[in-house]
């Protein structure tokens, strides 16, 4: 009988005003929250709490390592030293701030990904780091000694002023210098002359962030985990656990030969979703319909022993035996935001 745990950012986010939440038909959804036995999450950042999912807790000066996790994907072999990503990305300057676009608001093709690497390959060479670019919008660079720089996540700066997300830490100055020195060169590039003539977004900085040491092997939690995330399977492989595509919904989610399997699914496009206004209510009737409905009939069927919703707010916990929790009554989707 499975035990089927659902990671999914951005359900609760207080940052999020879901305006049509309260007209969104969620029966499924609220019935099983309801009935669920509810836990308060203290508020973490995505990659954190993600992490948590795999029992990895770096520590609270330390970014969680997202890019060597994602360069032992990217690779597909261990890499060794110190890693960050410095993802392309679009600055938005108005009269007041300066706010983040990251690769959900734009294209960007494997040639002007080059392209523009080349353009600031030299500031890189000129501190001895490496630049490396296997996907368009997943840039990685080496560098020769271990930073003392905490960042920011790019999941947490997209959408917002950069100034209160920029780098911290006995090495934060190198950094910051390098960034600005990123955006003028960037400005400049040939490439984004282009984009901007093709009706394209240019690309005007790099974000560098999830920086750090490839962890130690971790212990192995789940029997298999469902994601399309890069990170979750990096950390997939790091506690040898078999990491399968993310199904459509909860009838594509099997484990076959086992009685008491541990199942992770992690939906982490649902946050990018949800920052959308106009993708909101749309992205949770999916949810309800591809997934909430099809796990309360398992469970009531008892194909499912547990099922575990979680966000970055909190855990919700049922079984088949908190279904009969009569008592307690159902309540609108929009009533559990914070």
């Amino acid at each position: 009988m499975l035990n089927l745990s659902l990671f999914v950012p951005g359900l609760f986010d207080t940052e999020i005003d879901l305006e049509n939440a309260a007209a969104s038909h969620l029966p499924s959804l609220e019935f099983l929250l309801a009935r669920a036995s509810r836990t308060v999450i203290p508020p973490e950042s995505y990659n954190r709490a993600l992490a948590n999912q795999f029992s990895y807790l770096p520590g609270e000066q330390e970014d969680v390592p997202v890019a060597a996790i994602g360069r032992l994907i990217d690779d597909d072999k261990r890499p060794e030293g110190f890693w960050l990503r410095a993802d392309p990305v679009y600055l938005h300057a108005d009269k007041k701030s300066l706010s983040l676009l990251d690769a959900n608001s734009f294209s960007l093709t494997q040639h002007d990904a080059l392209a523009l690497a080349a353009c600031v390959q030299q500031s890189f060479s000129e501190l001895g780091w490496e630049l490396e670019v296997p996907v368009p919008t997943r840039w990685y660079v080496k560098t020769n000694d271990k930073a003392s720089i905490r960042t920011s996540e790019l999941q947490e700066v997209t959408g917002q002023d950069i100034k209160e997300y920029l780098p911290e830490g006995d090495d934060a100055g190198v950094w910051r210098r390098l960034m600005n020195e990123l955006q003028m060169q960037l400005h400049d590039a040939d490439i984004n002359q282009l984009r901007i003539e093709r009706g394209e977004l240019p690309i005007n900085s790099l974000w560098l962030w999830g920086s750090g040491l490839l962890p130690d092997l971790l212990e192995r939690r789940w029997s298999r985990v469902y994601s399309d995330d890069i990170t979750t399977m990096g950390l997939s492989m790091l506690s040898n656990t078999p990491c399968l595509a993310l199904p459509a919904g909860a009838e594509d989610v099997s484990e076959q030969g086992s009685d008491n399997a541990q199942l992770l699914v992690v939906m982490s496009e649902f946050q990018t979703a949800m920052l959308q206004r106009e993708q909101r209510a749309s992205q949770l009737e999916l949810f309800e319909n591809n997934w909430c409905k099809y796990l309360l009939q398992h469970l009531k069927e008892g194909r499912l022993n547990s099922l575990t919703i979680i966000t970055r707010s909190y855990s919700f916990e049922i079984s088949k035996l908190s279904l009969m929790k009569f008592w307690k009554r159902t309540k609108a989707f929009n009533k559990y935001i914070v």
